[in-house]
């Protein structure tokens, strides 16, 4: 967390040997968007997006992107990207790792298996199953229009990142 610093991620108030202590954010889970709030979620995918990538640049794979791990802060109409737990540096070799934390039904069959290293393959594939999960008939023509998009786009993200 404190390598990836953004505007989408909130830094430690303080780090002890074993802790971070964090700041209280005032917002809400992603999670508990409700149907009527679709539109307000396909807003904040390019946020999302640029969060995930700014935590790339760091050098990092964030390796637990889902709903609950995304807070929307209303009153700047943008997100931030919590739980760090499952972060780890780009090209870790998961077979030198003891253990590793991911979410089933977010996380490639690789990275369950313990098989490769840690990519940023690992977060777009996690968004890209997120946003598998919405129900296109649900969402107005443009919104239609941008989850396609965004979907091929993350297609391409993840072919790019093998």
């Amino acid at each position: 967390m404190i390598q990836c610093r953004s505007s989408f991620i909130n830094p430690p108030i303080e780090t002890l040997p074993e802790w971070l202590v964090l700041p209280y954010i005032h917002g809400t889970s992603v999670v508990t968007f409700s149907f009527e709030q679709r539109h307000l979620f396909m807003d904040c995918i390019p946020y999302i997006v640029r969060a995930i990538e700014h935590v790339h640049q760091a050098g990092w794979v964030h390796g637990d992107i889902k709903p609950s791990n995304i807070l929307y802060l209303p009153k700047f109409g943008s997100i931030r990207l919590i739980d760090f737990g499952a972060a780890w540096p780009i090209g870790t070799s998961l077979s030198r790792l003891s253990e590793w934390q991911l979410t089933p039904g977010f996380s490639r069959s690789t990275r369950e298996k313990g098989i490769g290293s840690v990519e940023p393959a690992d977060d777009w594939y996690a968004l890209s199953k997120w946003l598998d999960q919405i129900d296109p008939s649900s969402l107005s023509a443009r919104n239609q229009y941008q989850l396609v998009r965004w979907l091929d786009w993350l297609s391409k993200r993840i072919g790019l990142c093998r």
